[in-house]
C-alpha cells in the first residue's frame, strides 16, 4: 500500500509515486478557502488520481475536505469514503473512517453526543483520517492530544486489534508507533503510522514523501492467520535502516 495524507492541493509535488496494489489518500486533500475552492481541489485530485498506475485507489474525506462530493465528480477514480465502511482487497479486510465531525473532539461534556464508531471485529488495515486519541495526535502550538476518543476506545475493546492502523490531520505528529490496545494479549501490537505529508501548521507545501507499508498473510496448520506488517519506506528520522517488522497472530479465517 502506497499511503499518503494532508495534501491540501499539492498532490503533484510529491513526484513520481512507489508502485503497490492499493494507493490510500487519508483525506484532506484540499486546499483551504471557499466551498468552490474545495470542490476545485477535488477535481484536481480526481485527475490526478487517474495519472497513478495503482489498481485500488481510496480517499478518506479529512476535515478540510468538501461535505458533498456529487456531482463534483462525474466519473470518480477512486473510492471516495465519505462515512464509515469497510472494503476487502487482495483478501485484506480495510476499516475506513473518515473525519467525523460528531466524534473527532470529544469533550468529558458532550460524550454521549458521540456517534458509535462500529468496525468490523475482524479487520487487518485500520485507515482512519484523525488518529487514535494519545498516539501520534500531539499539536505543536499547544502539545495537547487531538486525536479521537471513539476510534481508542474502539481499538482498546476490540478482541482481535488490527496489525495495522492509518492516520493523518496531525501534521507534526507524522511518523510511526508500535502500541498494544489489548492488554490481555502481549503479542498483540498494533504498528500505527501517521502519514501526514504537509509542513506544521497551516498547510503550505509537501515536506515529507510517501508510506509505503507491505502486509503477507499465511494461513497456519490450527486454523490461525499469521499477519505479518512491513514499513518499507517512510521519511522520517529516527526510522531503523533495516524496516521493522510487526507480525500478529490473530483468529482470522479465509473465507
Amino acid at each position: 500500500m502506497v499511503v499518503v495524507s494532508d495534501t491540501h492541493g499539492f498532490e503533484k509535488d510529491l513526484g513520481v509515486l512507489p508502485q503497490g496494489d492499493v494507493l490510500l489518500h487519508l483525506g484532506d486533500f484540499a486546499r483551504d478557502g471557499p466551498p468552490w475552492v474545495k470542490q476545485n481541489s477535488l477535481q484536481l485530485l480526481d485527475e490526478w488520481l487517474a495519472q497513478q498506475p495503482h489498481k485500488h485507489k481510496i480517499v478518506l474525506k479529512g476535515n478540510h475536505d468538501p461535505r458533498a462530493y456529487k456531482p463534483f465528480v462525474q466519473n470518480p477514480q477512486a473510492l471516495y469514503a465519505t462515512s464509515v465502511q469497510s472494503v476487502t482487497i487482495e483478501g485484506f479486510v480495510l476499516a475506513l473512517v473518515p473525519f467525523r465531525y460528531q466524534s473527532a473532539k470529544i469533550g468529558k461534556k458532550n460524550k454521549s453526543k458521540a456517534k458509535p464508531l462500529l468496525l468490523p471485529e475482524a479487520c487487518h488495515v485500520v485507515a482512519s483520517h484523525v488518529p487514535p486519541k494519545g498516539i501520534l495526535d500531539t499539536v505543536c502550538t499547544n502539545g495537547k492530544a487531538a486525536g479521537c476518543d471513539v476510534l481508542r476506545q474502539q481499538l482498546v475493546s476490540s478482541t482481535t486489534p488490527p496489525p495495522l492502523v492509518l492516520c493523518g490531520h496531525i501534521h507534526e505528529s507524522r511518523g510511526w508507533e508500535e502500541h498494544n490496545f489489548n492488554a490481555a494479549n502481549d503479542d498483540s501490537n498494533t504498528l500505527v503510522v501517521n502519514a501526514a505529508n504537509a509542513n506544521h501548521g497551516r498547510a503550505t507545501k509537501i515536506v515529507h514523501g510517501p508510506v509505503v507499508v507491505e502486509l503477507t498473510r499465511q494461513q497456519q496448520q490450527d486454523g490461525k492467520e499469521h499477519v505479518q506488517v512491513e514499513l518499507l519506506q517512510m521519511e522520517q528520522q529516527g526510522l531503523p535502516e533495516s524496516s521493522k517488522r510487526w507480525e500478529q497472530e490473530a483468529m482470522w479465517r479465509e473465507q
